[in-house]
């Protein structure tokens, strides 16, 4: 038997080889819970820790739920083969039952006899569960970077925050028009899993870019679509994000452009969200190139030490006017939209200070 047993495990490597070097697009499937007691390319771990349970008819492996509440519950994985027949770039598809809510966090480790080391994650999507009581799928990207090509190190996957497990798969790499695919399939029809007999107004970021100019904006609109469905499904009703001068006015005064917060807006429509921004004038990080090197620009000075500041003083004869411009324009821009659900007046220093510099200023 235990001979029988070495060949069907050498002949499931074999499999897992050829299906890499053909040059089908198919994926190849490492796990499926219906054939928990058949050999797979990855060999469940922790066995005892998990069941089979079915979800309208799908059977779905379930780890037990940990007596430590901060403790994840974590499903652990072996793969049959060593590290050296594994694919330099390749994307798991993670098939999953979507109850409950939550963020699905993979991990690639390969592990030897001296070391421990996790591979490269790139792109990722469609990774948040938000108990939509339907089959989908998370897609993670990875590039296993060894050094020693002839590795026998063995590799191991760990999925924490994942409730109900359909399959795993293996995409040997992903098109453009795949990752929009893979974009598109995350659902717009969330519910709220709380919803209050008192309505009030619950508000959380999203990851919407803070760093950086508009491209940053714009480029975090990706996985800020991830956290602001997972925060309609916890039940929040609104997302809030920085509104900085030197994005909307960056060339010159009295020339707004608004597209980068427009994304954003069109995001949170999407999710029937409000917007609840903070407007930041003030601070060294959030001034135009146009005003810094102007003379209207008067920073705080240390009168003790004669250091000064570029976060704008409050006794400026000049920032006012530029605050009250900014303010109407984003009144007039965004009050028509209906979007609004507050809006926040920023600090004047770089850390949340209301009135005086905590320090000196650094570029964000």
């Amino acid at each position: 038997m235990r001979a029988f047993r070495i060949l069907c495990c050498l002949a499931i490597v074999f499999v897992f080889a050829v299906n890499f070097l053909c040059a089908g697009e198919s994926p190849q499937v490492l796990f499926d819970a219906a054939k928990i007691e058949s050999d797979q390319v990855l060999i469940l771990e922790n066995r005892q820790e998990c069941s089979i349970e079915e979800r309208q008819g799908i059977p779905l492996l379930v780890v037990k739920s940990p007596m430590d509440p901060y403790r994840d519950q974590t499903m652990v994985f072996r793969f049959a083969q060593a590290e050296k027949n594994f694919p330099e770039n390749f994307v798991l598809e993670i098939e999953f039952y979507d109850e409950g809510a939550g963020i699905i966090a993979p991990q690639l480790s390969a592990r030897g006899s001296s070391r421990h080391r996790g591979m490269d994650g790139g792109r990722q999507c469609s990774y948040t569960r938000l108990n939509t009581l339907r089959t989908r799928s998370a897609f993670f990207e990875y590039a296993n970077r060894r050094g020693n090509r002839q590795s026998e190190n063995s590799l191991y996957l760990s999925i924490a925050s994942l409730q109900f497990l359909k399959s795993i798969k293996m995409h040997r790499s992903f098109s453009e028009d795949e990752w929009t695919a893979a974009r598109n399939s995350i659902p717009v029809d969330v519910k709220p899993m709380v919803v209050l007999d008192r309505p009030m107004d619950i508000v959380c970021g999203a990851g919407v870019a803070t760093r950086g100019g508009a491209k940053e904006v714009l480029e975090s609109i990706e996985s800020a679509r991830e956290m602001v469905a997972l925060a309609k499904a916890l039940g929040f009703n609104a997302i809030e994000s920085y509104v900085r001068w030197n994005i909307v006015e960056p060339e010159k005064e009295g020339q707004f452009d608004w597209s980068a917060y427009d994304a954003v807006i069109d995001l949170l429509k999407e999710y029937d969200m409000k917007w609840f921004p903070l407007l930041i004038v003030g601070s060294a990080y959030a001034l135009p190139d146009w005003f810094a090197n102007s003379k209207e620009n008067i920073g705080f000075v240390c009168l003790e030490h004669g250091i000064s500041d570029p976060i704008q003083s409050i006794w400026s004869p000049y920032h006012q006017r530029h605050v009250i411009r900014f303010l109407k324009a984003f009144g007039e821009h965004y009050e028509p939209m209906n979007i609004l659900q507050g809006v926040r007046l920023g600090p004047s220093g770089n850390y949340g200070e209301s009135q005086y510099p905590l320090g000196p200023s650094r570029t964000p």
